[in-house]
């Protein structure tokens, strides 16, 4: 989809003189869920901005491709790889992350602590210096998370298992103690989840997550998304209702079984007789090829 979005942009730029954020109407991309302005990728958000410029250049390029290779499979997107393959492209992977404010870090461990749930929880620091929350002489370990809620730590050490910065989100993902993964929605995360059927808390953060974040709740109804305040906080009241109804509630459920299909699904395509594979094969064969014709015309000369 994201690609698709790519292939788009230069014709779109030419037809719409608003911010995209101010778009009457959803962008409709052939077999994909209608995608508002306003969850366009983050870089495209200001036309003025020179990094839109660059995106913008940058997705022209793709027009001179004679190939590219997408991190997806037919099963988890086939609206929009058919209609690669059945249109004329005349009409975008990324890798993402993201950091949370100080005043984010607060509520989020309020609400995770409040969930009742047991958590693992990899903390990276805030993009803005936080007020201590412990004090001088706290524990070597509270230090390390000082800018988290006074007294989190201690509270929460039968219920939570806080890792400082990385973990290895692959082998977490496949435990099978693993009931929800509350994720920032950057493309690698999601294939992740897939792969090992864990149902999603998408929060996104910039970059196309947003995007992402759409084809997850209206598409695949894979995740459960928390909503926020005016002030685009997301409270710790909501993130305890985001949790409870992904590990406990009917949405949830309904979650955890349809990724569970689809993770099936992603298995059977990376299979030795599936369509990734397959294609892979294939894209191989024809380099080979290639590589045959340009040794013998080298030769030739």
């Amino acid at each position: 989809m994201t690609l698709l979005f790519a292939f788009h942009l230069p014709k779109l730029d030419t037809m719409i003189e608003c911010e995209y954020r101010d778009m009457p109407e959803p962008l409709i991309l052939p077999g994909c869920v209608p995608l508002h302005g306003k969850d366009f990728a983050e870089s495209t958000q200001n036309r003025k901005d020179d990094s839109y410029r660059v995106v913008l250049h940058h997705m022209k390029q793709y027009m001179r491709a004679e190939g590219i290779f997408v991190n997806s499979f037919l099963d988890l997107e086939p609206g929009a790889i058919h209609a690669f393959q059945t249109e004329d492209p005349d009409w975008p992977p990324f890798g993402s992350g993201g950091t949370l404010s100080c005043e984010q870090f607060n509520e989020l461990a309020t609400g995770l602590e409040g969930s009742g749930h047991k958590f693992l929880w990899v903390v990276k620091n805030p993009d803005k210096k936080c007020s201590l929350g412990s004090t001088i002489s706290a524990r070597k370990q509270e230090n390390q998370y000082e800018f988290l809620p006074k007294g989190f730590v201690e509270r929460i050490k039968d219920l939570g298992l806080l890792v400082p910065s990385w973990a290895p989100q692959i082998e977490i993902l496949s435990h099978k103690a693993i009931g929800g993964f509350l994720t920032h929605c950057g493309w690698n995360s999601i294939l992740e989840s897939i792969v090992h059927g864990v149902p999603l808390i998408a929060w996104p953060l910039y970059a196309e997550q947003k995007m992402n974040v759409v084809m997850l709740t209206e598409g695949l109804k894979v995740a459960l998304r928390p909503n926020t305040n005016k002030h685009g906080l997301v409270e710790a009241e909501e993130i305890v209702k985001v949790v409870k109804d992904l590990m406990e509630g009917e949405e949830g459920k309904i979650a955890y079984n349809r990724m569970k299909k689809i993770s099936d699904l992603a298995k059977k395509a990376t299979s030795e007789n599936g369509d990734s594979m397959k294609l892979l094969g294939e894209t191989t064969l024809t380099w080979r090829v290639l590589d045959r014709q340009s040794s013998s015309n080298s030769n030739k000369v």
